[in-house]
């Protein structure tokens, strides 16, 4: 007979019984998920869809994208959001543009790396 440990035991049964977002797939805990008010946590799938969004529509055009995923989405949120994704505090210079994930992903790196030369790095956000 199998002895498996008590950490291992938690995380089989947190798979088991808790949803997707709460736990990660390796089974340990998703402290994210329980870091933000209820009905506020955005899984991979929402940010996922809100970057599909960002290609195809682009930045600003936040009316269009309340649909599907972001429906119960308000604008300021998706704004927020989306300032998250790119690092910043000030999305006015990427406005009315499309990007894809890459993109974005370079951009919100640069805008770390400039943040942090000017020493305006606030929670991971180039704060303007």
């Amino acid at each position: 007979m199998s002895t498996i440990s008590r950490e291992e035991y938690a995380k089989k049964m947190r798979l088991a019984l808790s949803d997707n977002h709460i736990c990660k797939p390796d089974g340990t805990v998703n402290h994210q998920y329980f870091l933000v008010k209820k009905g506020q946590y955005w899984g991979e799938e929402k940010i996922q869809y809100l970057i599909e969004q960002l290609e195809k529509i682009g930045v600003g055009n936040w009316k269009q994208m309340q649909k599907g995923l972001l429906e119960q989405t308000s604008e300021i949120e998706l704004e927020l959001r989306t300032c998250l994704l790119f690092k910043t505090t000030d999305i006015q210079p990427y406005m009315d543009k499309k990007f894809t994930k890459i993109e974005i992903e370079q951009i919100a790196q640069q805008n770390i790396e400039k943040a942090q030369q000017l020493s305006k790095l606030k929670y991971g956000v180039f704060v303007v």
